[in-house]
């Protein structure tokens, strides 16, 4: 989290990782890429951020 031309290297090799792995590892990764994304704005990753309305449970 400290430079993002390592955040770049670092999503690259987790977006390559994540076509390949088991679903549990692959929710890490997923996280991993979505952090550094909400930390260095323009870093493209393979994660959308879709925004959606919280419902109040009853």
């Amino acid at each position: 989290m400290k430079r993002e031309g390592t955040a770049k290297i670092v999503a690259e090799v987790l977006e390559r990782q994540s076509a390949t792995m088991a679903i549990g590892d692959k929710a890490r990764c997923i996280q991993i890429m979505r952090d550094l994304q909400n930390h260095f704005e323009g870093l493209k990753v393979p994660v959308e951020k879709i925004e959606f309305e919280d419902y109040p449970v009853s």
